[in-house]
C-alpha cells in the first residue's frame, strides 16, 4: 500500500476507507490487465511479422546466396563493434590521464607544502 493511500486512510471514516480501497484495487487491477493485454498484442504482432517477413527473407537470402551462419556472423561482428565503442581507445585514455597529471602538477606548484602521491602512480 502506498504512503499516500495510508495517509488518506488514517483520516477517513470506515465507509471512506472501504471506498478508497475498492477504488485502489480496481485501478491497480485495471492497469495490470491493460499492461498484460499490451504485452500480449505486441507478442502476437511480433509472431505475425516473423511469419510474413521470413518468406521475404528466404527470397532475399536465395538471391544473395546467404545462410543463417552468415547472419549470425554479421550480428556477432556488430556486437563486437558496439562493444568496442563503449570504452575509449587506449591512446585517448592515456592522453586524458596525462592531462589530469599535468593539472595536478600545476596545482602542486601553487601549494608547495602539499604532496599528492596519486600523481606518482602513473610514472
Amino acid at each position: 500500500m502506498t504512503s499516500t493511500l495510508r495517509s488518506m486512510i488514517k483520516i477517513s471514516t470506515p465507509h471512506q476507507v472501504r471506498f478508497q480501497l475498492n477504488f485502489y484495487v480496481f485501478t491497480y487491477s485495471t492497469s495490470l490487465s491493460q499492461s498484460g493485454n499490451f504485452i500480449f498484442q505486441n507478442y502476437r504482432q511480433a509472431l505475425d511479422k516473423i511469419v510474413s517477413e521470413s518468406q521475404q527473407l528466404a527470397a532475399i537470402a536465395a538471391r544473395l546466396k546467404t545462410t543463417d551462419a552468415d547472419y549470425e556472423s554479421y550480428i556477432q561482428a556488430e556486437r563486437d563493434h558496439l562493444q568496442s565503442l563503449k570504452s575509449e581507445p587506449v591512446e585517448i585514455q592515456h592522453a586524458i590521464n596525462y592531462v589530469e597529471l599535468l593539472q595536478k602538477v600545476q596545482e602542486l606548484k601553487y601549494v608547495p607544502w602539499t604532496l599528492d602521491l596519486e600523481i606518482f602512480k602513473w610514472l
